[in-house]
């Protein structure tokens, strides 16, 4: 018997997540503007994606 998530229901929140964070580690790190950008796209992109595979079908 197996219990918690499987992880094609996860993948996508934890990669906003990281995505986030990145975004922040670059921030701090004085990076180019568009590669922070890109990682706040990144993790918006996966939100959207993650909330539609959530969101109940009706």
């Amino acid at each position: 018997m197996r219990g918690g998530l499987a992880v094609r229901d996860i993948v996508f929140h934890l990669a906003a997540g990281a995505f986030l964070t990145l975004s922040c580690i670059l921030a701090l790190d004085a990076a180019r503007p568009w590669q922070i950008l890109a990682c706040f796209a990144a993790s918006g992109a996966a939100h959207i994606v993650d909330l539609h595979r959530r969101w109940p079908k009706s």
